[in-house]
């Protein structure tokens, strides 16, 4: 029986990107997670195109990562919000399915490369309005969170006119990011001449694939922030 495989969207932060692919490529061999690549990805691009055959292969991946901000199942992806609309409208019998009276929902505006006021970020929002969207809108846990992203590519300080680059969809998990404040180095009691940014050492983790019951050996373990990150993964 062959694979159905489905496309997303994986949004990264813009830090460490060069273990972005290892941490990404250890966590898919450590829960035999099957994925393919729409494109080749680009360190310095913040998203990649690919495909998952589950859902449930996409959280796993996710639940785990400290690179990747989000991944989004992609409804559509354009050079333009008019092209956008224009290939959503096309596909409106594929996600009428995830909006009915009972389920609450809210629309995210995410930019690369470019900030948007609010009122800028509303104004985007209101070109969405032929969704078939029928329930509350809920700011905090919605049931259905759909994420707009423009990307301006990498020049911040003159980025262009228009962007590149857009792309809409259904928000199915959030990568561990939270995990990296939350040892944040500026809360703790005690640093040393050897204390590794927290990040790394999760990334670390990741790559070497620890899983529960594992014993590792840290033979300078210094101020421990290295055990600390291997027990919160």
């Amino acid at each position: 029986m062959s694979k159905c495989w489905k496309k997303y969207l994986l949004w990264f932060a813009q830090e460490h990107i060069e273990f972005r692919i290892a941490e990404i490529e250890s966590l898919l061999s450590l829960f035999k997670i099957d994925m393919r690549y729409d494109e080749k990805p680009l360190n310095q691009e913040p998203f990649w195109l690919v495909e998952f055959t589950s859902e449930t292969d996409a959280q796993l991946l996710a639940s785990r990562s400290v690179s990747l901000r989000n991944c989004i199942e992609l409804w559509g992806r354009a050079n333009s919000l008019e092209h956008l609309h224009s290939t959503l409208k096309a596909k409106r019998d594929l996600f009428v399915p995830h909006f009915h009276s009972q389920k609450s929902f809210k629309i995210e505006v995410e930019t690369f490369g470019k900030h948007f006021s609010q009122n800028e970020k509303v104004s985007k929002l209101e070109t969405f309005d032929y969704l078939p969207l029928q329930g509350k809108v809920k700011l905090k846990n919605p049931d259905v969170c759909l994420q707009y992203i423009e990307y301006y590519g990498n020049k911040h300080l003159n980025p262009p006119e228009l962007s590149y680059e857009v792309f809409f969809g259904k928000l199915i998990a959030s990568g561990l990011r939270q995990l990296i404040q939350k040892l944040s180095l500026k809360t703790r009691k005690f640093i040393g001449n050897t204390t590794m940014d927290p990040q790394l050492s999760l990334l670390m983790a990741n790559q070497a694939q620890i899983q529960s019951g594992n014993i590792i050996l840290d033979p300078f373990v210094g101020s421990k922030i290295s055990i600390v990150c291997i027990n919160k993964t």
